[in-house]
C-alpha cells in the first residue's frame, strides 16, 4: 500500500478503494496479500521464465467482507505479524553480514584458485519446458533460498532422460546464472533425498570433496 503520492511502472497495477467505509485499505492489503490471491492469478498467468498475472480476472476475485470492526482486527493482527517478519529479516541480514566478515578477509589473506582447478565439472541443467505435474520436481531459482532448497511452487518433468541425466545427488551444488541481480549468484547444497532435477538457468557444480566452503563463498558479496 502506497505511504506517499508518486508513480510507477506499466508492470505495477494501481488499486484504489472505491468504498473505504465499508472496506479499509489495510484490510484489502492483506487479502490481496494471500496465497489464495496468489493461486488465484497464477491459473491465468502468460510466460514461463517471467510469467505475468491476467489484470481482466482481478475484479472477478470474491473476498471476505466482515463488519469493518472485524476488518481492523484482522488487519492490525497481520500487520503484527508483518513486523515480526521484518525483525527475522534483520536478523538474516546480519547473520549474512557475518559471514561476509568471515570470508570475505580470506581473499587477501590466502592464495587463490580458480573453480575450475578443484571442481570436476560444471553442468547445466533441463533445457525441457516443465509442467505443472510429472515424475520429478524441477528447481527453478526461486526454490534456492537463503542456501536452502525451497520445496514451494515445483514444477515438473517425466523427461526419461533427463531425470538420468540431472538427478541431485546430495552434497551437489547449485548455482542461479541469471535474471535480476537479486537472484543471480543465489547458491545452494543440495542435502535432501529427494529425487530432483535443476532447470537450464542453475548449474551444477560437480566436486567430490566437501562442498560446503564452495556454497559459502558463492553466497557472500564477492
Amino acid at each position: 500500500m502506497a505511504d506517499r503520492d508518486g508513480g510507477c511502472s506499466k508492470d505495477v497495477l494501481v488499486f484504489r478503494n472505491s468504498k473505504p467505509t465499508e472496506v479499509m485499505n489495510d484490510y484489502l492489503k492483506v487479502i490481496m496479500s494471500t496465497d489464495t490471491f496468489f493461486d488465484y492469478m497464477k491459473k491465468r498467468k502468460k510466460g514461463v521464465k517471467m510469467p505475468r498475472g491476467d489484470k481482466k480476472i482481478i475484479p472477478n476475485f470474491e473476498i471476505p467482507l466482515p463488519h469493518i470492526d472485524i476488518q481492523k482486527k484482522i488487519a492490525d493482527e497481520c500487520n503484527e505479524v508483518d513486523d515480526e517478519v521484518a525483525t527475522a529479516n534483520n536478523y538474516l541480514d546480519n547473520c549474512h553480514n557475518a559471514i561476509n566478515a568471515i570470508i570475505l578477509p580470506c581473499f587477501d589473506k590466502y592464495n587463490t584458485v580458480v573453480l575450475e582447478s578443484i571442481c570436476d565439472s560444471f553442468e547445466y541443467g533441463t533445457s525441457e519446458k516443465s509442467t505443472p505435474l510429472g515424475k520429478v520436481p524441477v528447481l527453478r531459482m526461486g526454490n534456492i533460498v537463503d542456501g536452502m532448497i525451497d520445496w514451494n511452487d515445483l514444477v515438473y518433468t517425466s523427461n526419461e532422460l533427463d531425470i538420468e541425466k540431472l538427478s541431485l545427488k546430495k552434497g551437489d551444488v547449485l548455482f542461479n546464472r541469471t535474471n535480476s541481480p537479486i537472484h543471480v549468484g543465489k547458491t545452494a547444497i543440495y542435502e535432501d533425498e529427494k529425487t530432483a532435477i535443476f532447470a537450464g538457468y542453475i548449474i551444477r557444480v560437480n566436486y567430490k570433496k566437501d562442498t560446503t566452503i564452495i556454497s559459502n563463498l558463492a553466497n557472500t558479496n564477492i
